[in-house]
């Protein structure tokens, strides 16, 4: 169902639209206080994933590369998810522009 409505919508838009698209979604989501039901049925404990790297404790090893939420309008969304740590904003001295260079392969349905 998930990728039946991807097809129709995001994979059909610029990717600046279609990540616009996907933040405003993820930033309702962070939104809303059942959101963790949607986190009791993504996210996946289990002991042996766990990490720890450097000190740092990580539940899983999957996380969100930096860029995909740089006014950190989605945190929560993230974690319901199931991702073990992400990466959020960005810190320079100076403004950055924002530049979308997401690449579709439509064969293998890879972003």
């Amino acid at each position: 169902m998930i990728r039946f409505l991807s097809r129709m919508t995001l994979h059909r838009l610029k990717p600046e639209a279609a990540h616009n698209v996907a933040m405003a979604g993820l930033a309702a989501l962070s939104r809303l206080p059942s959101g963790g039901l949607i986190e009791k049925r993504a996210r996946v404990r289990d002991p042996r994933l766990a990490q720890t790297i450097f000190g740092l404790e990580f539940p899983n090893p999957v996380g969100l590369a930096a860029g995909f939420d740089k006014q950190a309008a989605a945190v929560p969304a993230f974690a319901y998810l199931g991702f073990g740590f992400c990466e959020i904003g960005t810190v320079t001295a100076d403004g950055q522009p924002v530049s979308y260079t997401h690449l579709t392969l439509p064969t293998s349905d890879l972003v």
